[in-house]
């Protein structure tokens, strides 16, 4: 039931920002800081609402991202990269702390919100598709 509701709130925030929702499997190219362009494929696959409600955050299976989406005005604040094919993400109860399952790098990558953007602050190994 919770992964419905999911792919229902996944299809709306693909909807309501325009994301495609494609099942591209390659990387997509980066700009000079490490970024995929504007105009990439990123195919958001999962999404996670802060405990206060203020952040969405969304994994992008093809741009191997996290996107930080300030819900108040629905703006697309920070992007940052994860490891290889995110799958899944969850907020911690803190409602800052960030931790994204990366199924072909084998890793947990943990991000957090400092100042209205994400920062990594660890990366966890846990094998192939945890």
């Amino acid at each position: 039931m919770l992964k419905a509701i999911r792919s229902a709130l996944l299809l709306i925030a693909s909807l309501f920002f325009g994301w495609s929702v494609s099942q591209a499997g390659e990387p997509t190219t980066r700009d000079s800081a490490g970024r995929p362009p504007a105009n990439a494929d990123r195919s958001p696959v999962d999404l996670a609402v802060s405990p206060d409600g203020r952040w969405l955050v969304t994994v992008n299976e093809t741009s191997d991202s996290v996107s930080l989406i300030r819900t108040s005005d629905r703006v697309v604040v920070n992007e940052v990269l994860c490891g290889r094919h995110p799958a899944d993400i969850e907020f911690c109860p803190d409602g800052q702390t960030v931790v994204v399952s990366n199924s072909w790098s084998g890793e947990l990558t943990v991000l957090k919100i400092i100042d209205g953007n994400l920062q990594r602050t660890g990366v966890i190994d846990v094998g192939h598709e945890p």
